[in-house]
């Protein structure tokens, strides 16, 4: 599936569509329930799905990324993936990102991501919780 400017204008215009250059803490579903498309330009004038993120991974954004990417590194190998996990209470100083489904009770309305053009690294959601502040300073800098 492809996307061009003008289906990304319609998203946009619905609020489906976010733009997360500037990173933050994503608010979603979980993979089990849902996963939320992240779009890249492939081609001028064309979008794909690439990749997929789910609800409390975090994304930096492009200059926090090439700064800090030994550090960044480092906090998402902590955990591999396959640890438990619970949701918890979100400090309100926090940059989010409202990635929620429109309709709570359909959880295929999920919005959709769009990144920049500049590479921006994702945190498990494992090392997001146990690190979330300082990833979140990190992004703020």
């Amino acid at each position: 599936m492809t996307f061009t400017l003008d289906d990304l204008n319609y998203f946009k215009e619905n609020n489906a569509l976010i733009e997360i250059k500037n990173g933050g803490l994503l608010i979603g579903e979980l993979h089990d329930t849902y996963r939320v498309k992240v779009l890249i330009q492939t081609k001028e004038g064309i979008w794909e799905p690439t990749l997929e993120m789910e609800g409390w991974e975090y994304i930096m954004n492009p200059k926090a990324t090439k700064k800090h990417i030994k550090e960044i590194n480092r906090i998402n190998n902590e955990f591999n993936g396959n640890e438990p996990f619970e949701k918890y209470e979100i400090p309100k100083n926090i940059k989010t990102i409202d990635a929620q489904p429109m309709d709570i009770k359909n959880p295929t309305t999920g919005k959709l991501l769009l990144l920049g053009d500049e590479p921006q690294f994702i945190i498990n959601k494992n090392s997001t919780k146990k690190y979330l502040t300082i990833l979140d300073n990190l992004n703020k800098e």
